[in-house]
């Protein structure tokens, strides 16, 4: 509903300003729809932290968890390891994909996106789910609440909402998908899973009935479109996961 206000054309502050004069599209948690809301979380951790998103970042979630590769630019010296973006040809050869420059990811950005800023890597991103998991701790401190991890996977949807176009059985919840009934969902993951995927195809799940973590890191221009002609990895995945536990719950 925003796309044509370029939000994004300055900093928090300025993508604020402008949205002070929108109306919203509709009464929170009456419908789903992708927006602005977690860029407005980054502006949020600003305003009550006093420090830019960047350096909270870095000293309350990535130094703590030891996530030495994850942030809004990438360290030059480590700009060699920064994956491309691929996709198929009409052979399936996998080539790098056309139009999809990204920039210098070794030059800080201006606007600190808090929904989609940030580089990092499979086994960071793992230790961010651990500590999820683990109800908020990891290297014997303290990051967050249990109680504030409780709250982020809490259906926040009025009755009915779904999640896009998809199955009933799943809600929403502090910026997760959440499987509410695993039965109506149609999915092996148990209740209270909290998942989420991107646009070019990377995906995860955290189980906290099961005790378990997938996170799968690809870097595709269809690899989150079913039938697209990339390898639907996201529910091969599930379905080998779950098929491996020896007493999966639900």
């Amino acid at each position: 509903g925003y796309a044509d206000d370029n939000l994004r054309a300055g900093n928090l502050p300025d993508m604020i300003n402008k949205l002070a004069r929108l109306p919203l599209e509709f009464q929170p948690g009456r419908e789903w729809r992708y927006g602005p809301s977690v860029d407005i979380q980054g502006y949020l951790v600003e305003k009550l932290s006093g420090q830019p998103l960047d350096v909270f970042l870095k000293q309350r979630i990535f130094e703590p968890l030891r996530m030495t590769d994850t942030g809004f630019w990438v360290d030059r010296s480590k700009a060699g390891r920064a994956t491309k973006v691929f996709t198929y040809n009409e052979g399936k050869t996998l080539i790098a994909a056309p139009n999809q420059v990204r920039g210098d990811l070794t030059e800080k950005p201006a606007f600190l996106s808090g929904s989609g800023g940030l580089n990092s890597t499979t086994e960071d991103y793992f230790r961010f789910s651990q500590m999820l998991l683990d109800g908020g701790q990891a290297n014997g401190r303290r990051l967050l609440k249990a109680s504030t991890v409780e709250l982020m996977y809490q259906n926040v949807l009025e009755p009915g909402v779904t999640i896009g176009r998809t199955a009933a059985g799943l809600g929403f919840g502090m910026d997760f998908a959440i499987v509410l009934d695993p039965k109506a969902a149609d999915t092996p993951e148990g209740k209270n899973t909290y998942y989420w995927g991107g646009a070019f195809g990377t995906w995860f799940w955290i189980d906290p009935t099961n005790d378990v973590i997938v996170v799968g890191m690809i870097q595709n221009t269809n690899g989150s479109q079913a039938n697209s002609g990339t390898p639907q990895v996201r529910p091969l995945s599930r379905r080998l996961v779950y098929q491996a536990l020896v007493d999966p719950r639900k």
